[in-house]
C-alpha cells in the first residue's frame, strides 16, 4: 500500500526523499501548481501524480454526500455529474483517475440515497467497493 503526502513542501518532499530511499511507494497531493511550498524547491525528480484538478473532484464529492444529508437532490446530482465529467478527462495519470472514478460512484451514490433510489446507491457503492479493490491490488509488490 503506497503511503499518501499532503502537499509538497519541505516537509513533504523530505517524506518522499525518505520513502524513496527505502523504496516504499507513495503518492504526494499538491494542490498549487508548482511543488516547493513557500520555498519552491527544485524537486524535478519527485514525480507528482495528483493534480490540483483532483482536490476539486474531493471538493464535488463532499459537495454531493453534504446535499444526500441535506435531502437537496438537484445538488447531489448536479456535484456527481460534474465528478463524472472530471473522471472521463483525458490525459490523467491512470492512478488519479481510478481515485477520480471512485469518487464520481460515491457522489453518485449519494445523489441516488438523496432522491430516494437506495438500490441504485448501492449500486454504485458495490462498483466503487470494485474501484477500490482494483487500486489495491495495484498497490500491493509483486
Amino acid at each position: 500500500m503506497a503511503t499518501v503526502i499532503l502537499r509538497a513542501g519541505l516537509a513533504g518532499i523530505g517524506a518522499a526523499l525518505l520513502l524513496r530511499k527505502q523504496q516504499k511507494p507513495f503518492v504526494m497531493l499538491e494542490a498549487s501548481a508548482k511543488p516547493g511550498g513557500l520555498a519552491r524547491t527544485d524537486i524535478r525528480k519527485i514525480p507528482l501524480v495528483i493534480s490540483s484538478r483532483d482536490f476539486l473532484a474531493a471538493k464535488l464529492q463532499w459537495e454531493a454526500k453534504a446535499a444526500e444529508a441535506r435531502g437537496d437532490v438537484k445538488t447531489a446530482e448536479a456535484s456527481a455529474a460534474k465528478l463524472v465529467a472530471l473522471s472521463q478527462e483525458p490525459g490523467q495519470h491512470p492512478f488519479a483517475k481510478l481515485i477520480i472514478t471512485l469518487q464520481a460512484k460515491e457522489a453518485e451514490a449519494s445523489a441516488a440515497q438523496a432522491a430516494g433510489a437506495t438500490s441504485s446507491a448501492v449500486t454504485k457503492l458495490k462498483e466503487a467497493v470494485a474501484i477500490e479493490d482494483s487500486i489495491d491490488d495495484l498497490s500491493q509488490p509483486p
